[in-house]
């Protein structure tokens, strides 16, 4: 299996978006596959890993030579490495390495996250954040986009065009680049509300020339929030169960609470209409209005 795995890293990621997160979930899977052969994937075998990653954490060594902690992974994330590794396994058969490829076995799909913050809850992060965070977080709630998209954000389109950028010109930020792969986590772009233009005017002024990227600590370009997350969530009173996703959740569910129809919805999130549906569309006003109209007639 660590030839299986290998080879689909080295024939899948130069072509995916974002080779880091392919190149993680190798990293998860190896200690557990490497040595077991292609015969051994079975149910039993793929919940033994799933238990084994819930439960152990470790550390390893990257390719710089430098130390990475594992911690133990929640469910959700050992089913995705698994998922990884059924693609691995597709490929190999594609790529004429395998015969056929045997199934992985899944844990069940988590229910989808519904928390989302209250404007207090909002309200106290902000005033709890470091300013790189408070920049995460305002741009965040006011265009419901994921981490990485928020981070990777520039000041200035790059030449070879392959980072987001805002666009202050136009009041429109590109969370994707133009030469960027597409992603299912799509990012798009969205025009700007004239609160967040007038933060981003006022934090491109603050910021000293040549200054690369939106959100950045010490004067460099940063990865992750994590750190500066778990402090100001903490000093805010609010639980492990807010994440940086959790203010994707806050943005979509404010916008329905103040009546947006599902087709705007759809485009300035830039999210399926059949996820809005089925995760957000009960904070609308006119969640299910005409159907509670007709039943009340029918009482008459």
């Amino acid at each position: 299996m660590g030839e299986v795995i290998a080879t689909y890293l080295d024939g899948r990621g130069p072509e995916v978006a974002d080779p880091e997160r392919l190149a993680y979930a190798a990293q998860a899977l190896l200690p557990f596959w490497a040595e077991k052969t292609v015969d051994t994937v079975k149910r039993a075998t793929c919940l033994a890993y799933v238990r084994w990653r819930t439960t152990t954490g470790r550390t390893i060594k990257d390719a710089k030579g430098r130390e990475r902690a594992f911690a133990p992974a929640s469910e959700a994330t050992a089913r995705r490495e698994l998922g990884t590794l059924q693609a691995a396994l597709r490929w190999c058969v594609g790529d004429g390495k395998l015969v056929a490829a045997p199934t992985v076995t899944l844990p069940a799909k988590p229910p989808a996250r519904d928390r989302w913050l209250t404007r207090d809850e909002a309200a106290a992060l902000l005033r709890a954040a470091s300013p790189h965070l408070r920049r995460f977080i305002l741009i965040a709630l006011y265009t419901g986009r994921r981490h990485d998209a928020i981070l990777g954000l520039r000041w200035v389109e790059p030449i070879d065009r392959s980072a987001g950028h805002v666009d202050l010109r136009r009041g429109v930020i590109h969370f994707r680049g133009a030469a960027e792969r597409q992603t299912k986590k799509r990012r798009g772009s969205v025009a700007m509300p004239r609160q967040l233009a007038a933060h981003m005017r006022r934090w491109q002024a603050m910021d000293h020339a040549g200054a690369s990227h939106v959100v950045m600590w010490d004067g460099e370009p940063i990865k992750s929030v994590k750190r500066a997350w778990g402090e100001a969530r903490a000093r805010a009173g609010l639980g492990r169960d807010v994440t940086p996703h959790t203010l994707k959740h806050t943005a979509v569910t404010w916008a329905f609470q103040g009546g947006i129809t599902r087709e705007d919805a759809a485009d300035y999130f830039d999210t399926t209409a059949a996820t809005l549906e089925a995760v957000y569309r009960a904070h609308s006003p006119d969640h299910q209005g005409r159907a509670v109209s007709i039943m009340e007639r029918r009482g008459r």
